[in-house]
C-alpha cells in the first residue's frame, strides 16, 4: 500500500505469556502500562472484548494538556495466552503480538502492517519500550526477582562480545570474583564462579539452560532442577540501539539465606530485602559498565 509501512517492536518481560495476556486484556491491569509516558488512560474510556469481532477502545490522554486521541480498533484473531491480532479501521494498520515463552519470561514480538509513514518516526520503539518498562512492574515480585535494563547505543552483536564474556560482571561486581566455563560455551555447560561478600567466600556451579549469540544466556545455580538462583541477560532490538535486560531470581532450593532466615525468622523480610537490594546494586553497576565498554569508540 503507498505510503504506508510495516513496524516491528520486540521486548523480554520477565512476566509468563498468561500474565502479559492478562495484563492486556484486563481493563485495570492495561491502564497502568498501556499509555507512553506523558499520557494516560482514562479507565471508563477501555473496552476489551477478547474474541473475534469484539471491540478493543481506549483514549489516551495528553497529561499536561488534557488532549484526548480515542483508539478504536476489533479484535479479528485470538489466540489466549499467545497473543492476538488487532485491525485499526480509521488509520487501516494491522498489528499482531505474539507472547513467547522465554528465559522462564515472555519475549513479546508486535509487527504492525500498513502503517502510515507518518506515523512510524524513529521515536515508536521508545514510546513503545515505556509502556513495557510499565508492564515489567506489574510482574515485580520484591521478595525474590530483580529487573533491570538499559538502553545501549551499539549493534547486538558488538554488546554480544561484552555479554557472553561471563568473567566481565567481575569487573563490575562488588561480590563476583571471576568466572570462568569449564568445557565449551553452551546449553548445559558448567560455569565456575568464585565470590566474596564481605569476607566472606564461595565458590558457585552454575549450569547453562539457554544460549544464543546476539540475544542472550541464561543459567542456573547448582542447577535447573533445584536452583538457588537463576540469572539471565536478554538483548532486544530498540530502534538503532539495543536494550539490554539483566534478571535474577532467588531460590527456590536452599542457599546461605536460608540459613540466615532461619535463625532469625523475625527478620526474614529485612534478611531478603538487604539481599535483593545487594543484588540489583551489582547488576546496575555490570549493565553500567557494558554500556560504557560497549559504546567506546
Amino acid at each position: 500500500m503507498a505510503g504506508r509501512t510495516t513496524l516491528h517492536i520486540s521486548r523480554w518481560v520477565s512476566g509468563s505469556p498468561q500474565q502479559v495476556w492478562d495484563a492486556y486484556v484486563t481493563p485495570e491491569q492495561f491502564v497502568r502500562f498501556f499509555a507512553p509516558d506523558g499520557l494516560s488512560i482514562p479507565i471508563e474510556s477501555v473496552c476489551l472484548e477478547p474474541w473475534p469481532g469484539g471491540r478493543w477502545e481506549c483514549t489516551m490522554v495528553f497529561d499536561e494538556t488534557g488532549e484526548k486521541h480515542p483508539n478504536i480498533g476489533v479484535f479479528t484473531e485470538v489466540d489466549p495466552p499467545n497473543g492476538f491480532t488487532g485491525f485499526e479501521p480509521a488509520v487501516g494498520l494491522t498489528s499482531v503480538q505474539r507472547f513467547t515463552p522465554d528465559q522462564k519470561g515472555t519475549l513479546i514480538e508486535i509487527t504492525q502492517h500498513d502503517v502510515p509513514l507518518e506515523f512510524a518516526v524513529p521515536e515508536v520503539p521508545l514510546h513503545f519500550n515505556t509502556c513495557f518498562d510499565k508492564l515489567e512492574s506489574l510482574f515485580a515480585e520484591p521478595e525474590n526477582k530483580v529487573v533491570v535494563s538499559t538502553r545501549i547505543a551499539a549493534s547486538a552483536e558488538r554488546l554480544w562480545e561484552f555479554v557472553g564474556d561471563v568473567n566481565l560482571p567481575s569487573r563490575f561486581s562488588a561480590e563476583l570474583v571471576r568466572a570462568e566455563w569449564e568445557g565449551e560455551p553452551g546449553v548445559g555447560s558448567v560455569i565456575r564462579g568464585h565470590m566474596n561478600l564481605n569476607g566472606r567466600e564461595w565458590d558457585t556451579e552454575s549450569v547453562v539452560i539457554d544460549w544464543r549469540p546476539n540475544e542472550g544466556f541464561m543459567w542456573s545455580v547448582y542447577g535447573p532442577d533445584h536452583p538457588v538462583a537463576e540469572w539471565g541477560f536478554r538483548i532486544t532490538p530498540l530502534g538503532d540501539d539495543v536494550l539490554l535486560v539483566m534478571h535474577a531470581r532467588l531460590g527456590p532450593a536452599r542457599s546461605g539465606l536460608s540459613a540466615a532466615i532461619e535463625a532469625q525468622p523475625d527478620k526474614r523480610d529485612q534478611i531478603i530485602a538487604h539481599r535483593m537490594a545487594t543484588w540489583r546494586s551489582n547488576m546496575l553497576a555490570t549493565i553500567g559498565g557494558v554500556k560504557d565498554l560497549a559504546e567506546a569508540g
